[in-house]
């Protein structure tokens, strides 16, 4: 396969080094060669396979923006790396600092179920609780 990859370039790779000329059938034929079965590139089978770096979900963060200083949001967390973010905000994607992302936690979250029934049942002691009080 190599011997029939290095004549099909023969034409083009005249004025390379021998080196250059393995280097160039070597890179054609593990990143560029597609077959039958599979028709995308190993490359693209390579990058799109890592499931685990894909996030499942994208949860809500708050930022600041680096040209006003002040706290936005809550955005779309898009990805993250070492060092950066990038967030989904109105215009478009934005990278930014990993140090001025924050998760986004709403103040009054929404109660979960079985929560009215805890607090029906609590407000019925403290009324009790009050009335002992005035009687003592």
């Amino acid at each position: 396969m190599l011997k029939q990859v290095l004549a099909r370039q023969s034409g083009s790779t005249a004025w390379m080094s021998p080196q250059q000329k393995l280097c160039k059938a070597l890179f054609t034929i593990n990143f560029l060669n597609c077959s039958f079965e599979n028709m995308s590139p190993p490359v693209v089978r390579h990058f799109n396979s890592g499931n685990q770096f894909k996030l499942s979900q994208r949860p809500p963060v708050l930022i600041r923006d680096p040209e006003t200083w002040e706290t936005k949001g809550p955005y779309e967390l898009v990805t993250w790396g070492r060092g950066y973010a990038c967030v989904a905000s109105p215009s478009g994607p934005r990278w930014i600092p990993q140090k001025w992302v924050k998760p986004f936690v709403p103040k009054n979250p929404a109660p979960a179920e079985g929560d009215e029934r805890q607090v029906a049942v609590a407000s019925k002691r403290r009324c009790r609780w009050m009335k002992e009080e005035e009687s003592s």
